[in-house]
């Protein structure tokens, strides 16, 4: 007989509280996925990872998650303790080198389960609710020909390239607001783009966009402060009612037509290369912890032997 048992139940929360709450009646004992992955004697590591794969949302995360679980910082860690063994203190070097390419992923391993956040702001009818509606598919914000629609911020997920995304659609900017609603709407856009991991400044296309340089976003460019880790990407919408025709590709600009289609693929393919400049190959080692990070952190900020083999060491727990 077993004193210990896994149940998976179907039928949404409701029902599995339910089956639960019969068997507590019945004399079982209720424990949580933590205390579960405890008492099966997993590694912190390990727990962590399953707690992730369980909170994945799509396969390309997934994957990732599970070539944690197989061992990929596990290999590395082992690997380089090894290393150490046979060559003392010239093997740091290497080690080092090791860990700081790990950490480059370590924006992937905070987004394997929370999106990326992506912002649209600019100026007021810029076409920001209609170009997130093209982004994701389907009509998702509100769309209307009038300036000021958007009021709170909306957001919609979406996956690009097996990565999740959560796009935003903020109030339209303006430096002389009238009124207390649009004043609030333009702090809550503000607040929006400065946690955000991208923002996508959206300009009309109306004129050749060197010509409106100082009339479209750039006006908003010191919403950043200095230092802000938050990416940018400049679009420029509505090309299809623009008497200026781009030479896509020649001056580095992105060009869009929500209505059309127009240059919406190639948009979100640069979404995905400001956020993910790098695709990890199969098998990668990805920091999904915060110990994790702590780890490597440190042992690329020490030369004694004693404390990176320490370290490493963690990484195997």
């Amino acid at each position: 007989p077993y004193d210990r048992w896994e149940i998976h139940c179907h039928g949404g929360e409701a029902a599995s509280r339910r089956v639960l709450a019969d068997l507590e009646l019945a004399g079982a004992t209720v424990i949580d996925q933590d205390g579960w992955q405890q008492a099966l004697g997993l590694s912190p590591n390990e727990r962590a990872g399953l707690r992730l794969l369980t909170e994945t949302t799509t396969p390309r995360t997934a994957t990732i998650v599970l070539d944690q679980l197989r061992g990929a910082m596990v290999r590395f860690a082992s690997q380089s303790i090894g290393d150490l063994l046979t060559g003392g203190a010239e093997a740091i070097v290497a080690i080092q080198s090791q860990a700081l390419a790990i950490l480059e992923f370590t924006d992937i391993g905070l987004h394997l389960t929370k999106p990326w956040s992506v912002v649209l702001a600019g100026s007021p009818n810029v076409g920001k609710s209609s170009l997130i509606n093209a982004l994701v598919g389907y009509q998702r914000s509100i769309a209307f020909d009038q300036p000021g629609t958007t009021r709170d911020v909306l957001h919609a997920d979406a996956v690009i390239d097996g990565w999740p995304i959560r796009l935003s659609d903020t109030a339209g900017l303006r430096l002389d607001p009238s009124g207390e609603i649009e004043r609030e709407g333009i702090s809550r856009a503000l607040n929006s783009i400065r946690q955000s991991d991208l923002v996508v400044w959206v300009q009309e296309a109306s004129e050749h966009p060197m010509i409106r340089v100082h009339g479209g976003c750039d006006e908003f460019s010191d919403l950043l402060p200095p230092g802000s880790l938050v990416k940018q990407l400049k679009v420029f919408n509505k090309c299809d009612l623009s008497t200026y025709r781009p030479n896509v590709g020649a001056d580095g600009l992105v060009y869009t037509s929500a209505t059309t289609g127009f240059g919406i693929e190639s948009l979100r393919q640069l979404i995905r290369t400001r956020l993910i400049p790098v695709v990890p190959p199969p098998g990668t080692p990805i920091p999904i912890s915060q110990m994790q990070i702590d780890c490597l952190r440190s042992l690329v900020a020490t030369t004694d032997l004693k404390q990176v083999e320490e370290h490493l060491n963690r990484l195997l727990r």
